[in-house]
């Protein structure tokens, strides 16, 4: 398999929009519209352009295509600042505590303070894979469109937050309902959590602050099924936060302020492939002996491009790539490649 991860154009809208409609759940931040995805396209190429420099709200659209046949596998989006120029809304964790000493009474409560401190940080959202690969190539799909948003973060880190955030989805059950929306949301809109969901992918999250209460939620008084799904990543998202973990990902203590589910956060320094990542001179021939398996990345941001690859090495330290390999990365001989070591052969 020739995968590679690159820019989305604005052909690519109707593979997205397709990849949009099959998520489950329905991403947030992949609206299966699609007005609002070319849109998204074309400020995403715009957030590419090397030459405008870093851009607080900009959101860059990458897609993971087959080399060889030009299909779409999957999208992952990479957002400089998770507010967009808006506040980016989360629920914090949080204990208060109730005393009397008349009473002789101690009680430490949970409760959920809405806040927008994570709205500085930049955002890795809107995964999402094509229904036609198997069980094994989800994993390496959603492994690859992972890293490749890292190691943009890795070659140009001056364009980015130093905080990284991102959000899986929370536990929705087969009808599309959300407990935690059930006991919460839905009593200040009225409006089931999929019409909601849908509405904020296509403008943005901040209506729902307007609306719902600014005070503290006091976990007791939800239900039972919206406590037991608190920070709890919806069943098809668990191997994705386990992956998040080793990567260098922390329970942020934040959760989702429409479904509960996890927030996650890291500082670029601990993320696995920004401190294991190395540059390596590119030199090229037709024959080689592959010796390595690398997460290899050109360093051309306009034309950005990241895959996984079996190389050799030469005794000087460079990476051996065929010509197919270097046209697929967009390099020439000379030239160096980030590179960080995946998996054996």
């Amino acid at each position: 398999m020739s995968w590679v991860v690159r820019p989305a154009e604005r052909e690519d809208v109707p593979g997205i929009l397709a990849l949009a409609e099959h998520a489950s759940p329905r991403l947030t931040n992949l609206p299966p519209d699609q007005r609002r995805l070319d849109q998204r396209v074309q400020a995403s190429r715009r957030a590419f352009d090397i030459e405008q420099g870093p851009d607080a709200q900009a959101c860059h659209m990458l897609v993971l295509a087959d080399a060889h046949t030009g299909t779409l596998l999957g999208t992952a989006s990479l957002r400089v600042k998770a507010g967009e120029g808006e506040a980016y809304y989360t629920y914090r964790q949080e204990q208060l505590i109730h005393a009397s000493h008349q009473l002789d009474v101690r009680v430490e409560v949970p409760i959920l303070a809405l806040t927008h401190e994570l709205s500085s940080s930049s955002l890795l959202c809107a995964l999402a894979l094509s229904p036609r690969l198997d069980d094994t190539q989800r994993l390496k799909a959603q492994r690859l469109l992972r890293r490749a948003r890292l190691m943009m973060i890795s070659q140009w880190p001056e364009r980015f937050a130093d905080r990284l955030t991102m959000a899986l989805p929370g536990v929705i059950d087969d009808a599309g309902h959300s407990p935690f929306w059930n006991s919460v949301g839905k009593h200040f809109f009225g409006r089931d959590f999929q019409d909601i969901n849908f509405q904020a992918g296509l403008e943005s999250k901040s209506f729902i602050a307007e609306v719902m209460p600014p005070y503290p939620l006091y976990l007791s008084l939800l239900s039972d099924a919206a406590r037991e799904s608190l920070a709890h990543a919806h069943r098809t998202h668990h191997k994705a936060l386990s992956d998040w973990y080793q990567e260098g990902f922390e329970d942020s203590g934040h959760v989702d302020i429409l479904d509960g589910g996890p927030v996650l956060s890291a500082r670029p320094s601990a993320v696995s492939v920004i401190k294991n990542g190395t540059w390596l001179p590119v030199t090229i021939a037709h024959q080689t002996t592959p010796t390595h398996r690398l997460l290899l990345a050109g360093q051309d941001l306009a034309r950005y491009r990241c895959s996984v690859l079996d190389v050799a090495m030469s005794p000087a330290g460079q990476v051996v790539l065929t010509p197919e390999q270097a046209s697929l990365l967009g390099v020439t001989a000379g030239v160096a490649v980030r590179a960080v070591l995946e998996d054996g052969l």
